[in-house]
């Protein structure tokens, strides 16, 4: 083998192992301390979701926090949490998303997951919760 390719597939290997490096470094996305509250409510009543998200490299990096309520056949997506002191979340910018849920009116359990996408879109997705319609 001649020195330009031995250069060649050296430059290759350095460049991907540069991109695996990076990408390691961006996926850190975390997901923790989800709850919802209350654990059961009645006919009509709104519940508040809650999750922690971060990344290693800020706020910044997180592009979307959503949730999806699955109630017996019925799939509903939630397509943004807030960080932002309103819809429910308390303190602005302090990595807490929270939303404010409207209730269906059909008793029953129900079961929520929560997802966060960064700006690499890497997507990760919480344990889910469960509450119950009475």
């Amino acid at each position: 083998m001649n020195n330009t390719i031995r250069l060649g597939i050296l430059l290759a290997v350095l460049l991907v192992a540069g991109n695996t490096t990076w990408a390691q470094e961006s996926s850190g996305l975390t997901i923790t301390d989800t709850r919802v509250i209350p654990g059961s409510v009645g006919l009509g009543e709104s519940i508040q979701i809650f999750s922690k998200v971060s990344h290693p490299l800020g706020k910044r990096a997180i592009m979307r926090v959503a949730a999806t309520v699955f109630h017996g056949n019925k799939i509903t997506t939630l397509p943004r949490m807030f960080d932002d002191g309103t819809h429910g979340d308390h303190t602005p910018d302090d990595g807490l998303y929270s939303l404010i849920v409207d209730e269906a009116l059909k008793p029953g359990q129900c079961k929520i997951i929560i997802y966060a996408v960064d700006k690499d879109r890497n997507e990760i997705e919480s344990e889910p919760l469960f509450y119950t319609i009475e």
